[in-house]
């Protein structure tokens, strides 16, 4: 999405990390040599994150009121230690931005955890991220619903197929967004970008090897070499 999208790349450039929760995401780092076995699925990560944090202070921002008391009371069954500080639903206007910040700098949590659906919490955090004083925003999206069992996620063999979109699509009463219709594509043209460049890199070193007529020609085809590869 970042690469078909300049304004939510605009929003995210700030980020500091971006996880790897899609499989088409996955099969391009691993086409790369990433070696990684699975995706980190948002609601998994969430659960195991809030589960293993007892000791730190959790905020909840998005979803509907049902959404958050069945995601509080879930997860309390889960780890009775959580410490949930505090919570807000995703049904806010602009004029209300101002009080949740200011709510969330007095609760001071340490994990600020916001499902407000792309691209909107990404541009919630891009507007206030400066403003508040501490804690780790983290927007986890669809994780919310999943957590508290108030929307049905995927069958296990969707995922491992790169198939989640297409259940959401045919699963959510709303029109299908481009977003959602859209994803696929890029990352299969990255892939095949990606293996294009490789089959450069490796035409150019076979080149620059079978070249090196003298120890000056080795040395600079090994540095461009060194060079692209990194």
């Amino acid at each position: 999405m970042r690469r078909a999208d300049a304004e939510f790349r605009q929003l995210t450039d700030g980020f500091d990390y971006f996880i790897p929760d899609g499989m088409p995401l996955i099969w391009c780092l691993n086409r790369q040599g990433a070696g990684l076995r699975d995706r980190v699925y948002g609601p998994t990560f969430m659960r195991r994150c809030l589960v293993a944090t007892p000791a730190q202070r959790h905020y909840f921002l998005g979803g509907s009121r049902e959404c958050l008391q069945r995601l509080k009371t879930r997860m309390l069954a889960i780890q009775p230690q959580l410490q949930i500080v505090g919570q807000r639903d995703g049904y806010f206007s602009a004029d209300a931005e101002p009080e949740i910040v200011d709510e969330i700098n007095r609760l001071s949590p340490d994990f600020i955890w916001i499902g407000l659906g792309t691209p909107k919490q990404q541009d919630w955090i891009f507007r206030n991220r400066f403003k508040i004083s501490r804690g780790v925003l983290l927007a986890v999206g669809f994780a919310f619903d999943v957590n508290a069992g108030t929307k049905e996620d995927a069958p296990l063999f969707l995922p491992q197929l790169g198939l989640t979109w297409l259940f959401r699509v045919a699963t959510d009463p709303r029109a299908p967004s481009p977003r959602h219709v859209g994803w696929p594509v890029p990352p299969a043209r990255a892939a095949r970008r990606a293996a294009s460049a490789r089959s450069c890199l490796a035409a150019r070193h076979r080149g620059g090897a079978s070249q090196a007529q003298s120890p000056a020609h080795r040395k600079a085809d090994a540095g461009s070499g060194t060079r692209s590869a990194r």
